[in-house]
């Protein structure tokens, strides 16, 4: 097949990624140089040689450098981000803009931000935020303007460590510039309706129209599924429905995706078809004889399309795939439908031109990722064979429904097309996305590929008919909730199946990345694929292949794909061990997680931060994404000071998600309700515990730890452990020492404890000291920081937390006392190096965009 758009495409698309790559490694690097030579060297043997074509390649090139830069442009004057003062509550007032989503725990808005007030007057502003109202279920809609209680507002902040979700890109491509929250609901004042756009009202009217209809018909876990289905809303879904989407990997069926635009374009495209194909064959034959209702197939599909994009609003997602989409229906209204592969590099080449940043977006690269391995799956499973029975027609059962001109007979053979064309779309889909899920989500389910035969299949009758029954439901509500009924019953097969499927031992796994050079591999890999395939249709065509291509090659790739193979069970087979010790302050926001690497190659993680009310999985999402992206599967020794949410949380969830192979352990008598229940769940899961005491430290390579407190005498003369909580002055502090290098990690103790080890005359100089307790003003004494002697002092804390850590009195005296202060709010993790003598800190302040 000819892809004349191919080299022209790379040039622009290797522009794009060197223009801005958000990426540690050289992965982006690698493959824009890749593509650059793959343009070259198609533009070089595919037509004769002209200056004018590289001149051209390093135009796109240019071009698409240039497409990125330029996006950076500056804010309007009244933009919210120009009034924001993240340390203080504001008085704001905005528009409802979209419908109120209902949480178990809070309210959800969208607000059109018109004025804000830091108690120096009302400034008109521009800007939109995301408001959560705690509480029960407020009465609230769209159009309302509202003038809220006092409420912090923040941008929208990465945590800033390696391997990182880009939180800022993702609520950006959501029209989100502000987020805050209260549960001040009685002090809200509705000053009254604003009408919005016409297109929006519209819209918005309508989607309260069918809201209505879903509540008249269906009970209230159906109709969540429904709205998850149909319009990617989850906030009506019990935390199990989600937790069992995630297990089983079905979660791309509650975002809408070019999955569900596809789903649409085909049900809309194959009944049109029928409805416009009998029409003509009664009134108009030639016109059927000559496929006009194929042609006015796709463009009703296109009006259908059109409209499902309309309804689900303006979300960067459901624009890209409706672009993807809308493209392959051209392609079939023009009779172009060999041209399948030239139609995704030009869809794929617009969204580029509209927004350059998609490349980095994971929508966009499950989109075209899925899509490409199936039609290139497709061709593949298509091709003849040299089977004499395929060759003169016989098709083999398997591959049946790949051929258009083979009627099937029988329900039971197009059951049999169903479930084969089903399992082998999705097994070429995951094939496809399995690096883009690996790498972002370290989460891969086992059974996706055999759920997905069921509920795939089942999604592409529901969601199109949902869709066509709650549109009929504008002209003959009654009619459309009677046929709502039974969609509801189907819609419980999608709550049902996941969960019962989820409730199985071993569903899923979490693995560490590979590499970066594993996914540049597995890229070349399938590239080589193609190629491959394409020399297999020379060479079927009678033409002999060069010694390249008939030995080389296959080889080649014979060996790429065990390398790849081992990159995936070994993910740091190639680590090198160096005499290094590496101490990581993550930014967990306000709390704290500490990993350290050992030079021997072992591990240790203290602590693993947590949010208030739980309200972010920090352990999975953000520390064990940073251990995920390194490499690292299993933790060597884990550890929790002490039991404060923001402490021990992480460290409850990454003993459920990752293998540990010790678990730090207190003496008998010295842990809380909330440690004991941990240390309950680690025994239930056969993780070997080890006591870490003041008497019992450990000894790593050559690294010494030191569990310097709370000692049993502590414990017996000031403070007796309270069975509800430990407090924080029964924080372990731990020194670390390799060679004459020396850190102390002092847990969130305060002055109290501070005091307690001066007086017991323990040992506490180094070099590096981890701020007690966040800065807070309870900790760092004077006499504390003159006793340890710390050249630089580690804080963790949150960006403009509700805390105000650290304490401007406590910075004061780490500045007095000498030291070097590094706050993970303003650098985010901080990496500690040392070979025992000389030591740096580096900071990944850049990992922000702001």
């Amino acid at each position: 097949m000819s892809l004349p758009l191919l080299p022209w495409f790379l040039a622009y698309f290797a522009g794009v990624l060197l223009s801005n790559p958000q990426e540690e490694s050289l992965f982006p690097y690698a493959l824009a140089a890749c593509a650059l030579v793959v343009a070259v060297w198609v533009k070089l043997h595919r037509s004769r040689f002209r200056v004018l074509h590289l001149f051209l390649l390093a135009l796109l090139f240019t071009l698409g450098w240039v497409n990125v830069q330029s996006r950076n442009s500056s804010l309007p004057a009244d933009h919210i981000w120009n009034y924001l003062q993240h340390d203080k509550r504001a008085r704001v007032e905005g528009v409802i803009v979209d419908r109120p989503k209902q949480f178990p725990d809070k309210t959800r808005l969208l607000v059109s931000i018109r004025k804000i007030n830091y108690g120096d007057g009302w400034f008109p502003i521009s800007g939109t935020g995301q408001i959560n109202l705690y509480g029960d279920p407020v009465d609230l809609k769209w159009g309302d303007r509202v003038r809220f209680p006092p409420i912090r507002l923040k941008r929208p902040l990465n945590f800033r460590n390696p391997g990182r979700f880009d939180f800022e890109k993702f609520m950006e491509s959501e029209g989100v510039d502000v987020m805050g929250g209260t549960s001040q609901r009685k002090s809200l004042q509705v000053l009254g309706q604003e009408p919005l756009s016409r297109m929006d009202a519209a819209l918005l009217t309508l989607r309260d129209h069918m809201s209505d209809l879903l509540k008249q018909s269906l009970s209230s876990d159906n109709r969540a599924m429904i709205n998850g289905l149909l319009f990617g809303e989850k906030s009506g879904m019990s935390d199990e429905v989600l937790e069992a989407y995630k297990v089983t990997g079905m979660g791309h069926l509650l975002a809408v995706s070019g999955l569900h635009i596809g789903f649409v374009a085909l049900i809309f495209l194959w009944v049109t078809n029928k409805v416009l194909f009998s029409l003509m064959w009664r009134f108009k034959r030639e016109w059927a004889q000559l496929g006009y209702s194929q042609k006015g197939a796709a463009g009703g599909a296109l009006l259908a399309v059109l409209f499902y994009m309309v309804l689900v609003g303006p979300k960067v997602s459901s624009i890209r795939a409706g672009i993807l989409v809308m493209a392959i229906l051209i392609v079939l209204w023009i009779n172009r439908e060999r041209q399948i592969l030239n139609t995704l590099l030009l869809a794929a080449f617009l969204i580029l031109i509209w927004n350059p940043g998609a490349v980095y977006q994971l929508s966009f690269q499950l989109s075209f990722s899925a899509v490409l391995s199936i039609v290139l799956a497709l061709k593949w499973v298509a091709e003849p064979t040299d089977d004499p029975l395929e060759r003169i027609g016989e098709i083999a059962w398997y591959k049946r429904w790949t051929v258009n001109d083979v009627p099937t007979k029988g329900w039971g053979n197009k059951l049999v097309d169903i479930i084969a064309a089903s399992a082998f779309i999705s097994l070429a889909a995951y094939i496809g996305t399995f690096p883009v899920m690996l790498c972002q989500f370290h989460h891969i389910s086992l059974v996706s590929p055999l759920i997905n035969i069921l509920l795939v299949p089942l999604a592409s009758i529901v969601i199109p008919a949902c869709l066509m029954v709650l549109f009929l439901g504008i002209l003959v509500p009654a009619l459309s909730i009677a046929l709502l009924t039974p969609l509801g019953w189907l819609a419980g097969l999608f709550i049902q199946v996941p969960v019962w499927v989820a409730k199985l031992p071993e569903m899923s796994v979490y693995l560490p990345s590979p590499p970066w050079p594993w996914l540049f591999g597995y890229v070349i890999f399938f590239a080589g694929m193609g190629y491959r395939f394409f020399l297999k249709r020379r060479e079927a065509r009678g033409k002999k292949l060069s010694v390249f291509g008939a030995l080389y090659a296959p080889l080649g790739l014979g060996l790429l794909g065990l390398l790849l193979l081992a990159g995936l069970v070994a993910p740091r087979l190639l680590h090198s061990k160096t005499p290094q010790l590496h101490v990581w302050l993550l930014d967990v926001g306000q709390g704290e997680s500490i990993f350290i690497e050992f030079p021997n190659g072992k591990n240790m993680l203290l602590d693993g931060g947590g949010f208030f009310k739980g309200a972010l999985d920090v352990g999975a999402r953000v520390v064990g994404s940073f251990l995920w992206s390194r490499g690292i599967g299993e933790i060597d020794y884990l550890g929790a000071t002490h039991s404060d949410q923001d402490h021990i949380d992480g460290v409850e969830s990454l003993v459920e998600k990752m293998k540990v192979e010790h678990f730090l352990n207190r003496r008998d008598g010295m842990s809380d309700r909330r440690f004991s229940a941990l240390v309950s769940e680690v025994v239930v899961r056969g993780i070997p515990l080890v006591e870490f005491g003041p008497e019992h430290p450990l000894k790593i390579g050559e690294v010494v730890i030191k569990n310097l407190h709370p000692t049993e005498a502590y414990y017996r003369n000031e403070s007796r452990v309270k069975k509800d909580r430990l407090n924080n002055d029964q924080s372990w502090v731990v020194m670390l020492e390799y060679r004459q290098f020396r850190i102390l990690l002092t847990g969130d103790i305060t002055e109290k404890a501070e005091q307690w080890l001066m007086g017991q005359g323990t040992d506490l100089r180094a070099q590096v000291l981890k701020s007690p307790h966040h800065g807070s003003k309870t900790s760092s004494s004077s006499e504390f920081l003159q006793e340890v002697a710390a050249q630089d002092v580690l804080i963790s804390s949150g960006f403009a937390n509700y805390f105000h850590h650290p304490h401007k009195r406590v910075l004061k005296r780490y500045r007095q006392a000498g030291a070097r202060v590094w706050n993970t709010a303003q650098r985010g993790a901080l990496h500690l190096s040392t070979d025992g003598q000389n030591y740096k800190i580096e900071t990944h302040e850049h990992l922000s965009h702001w």
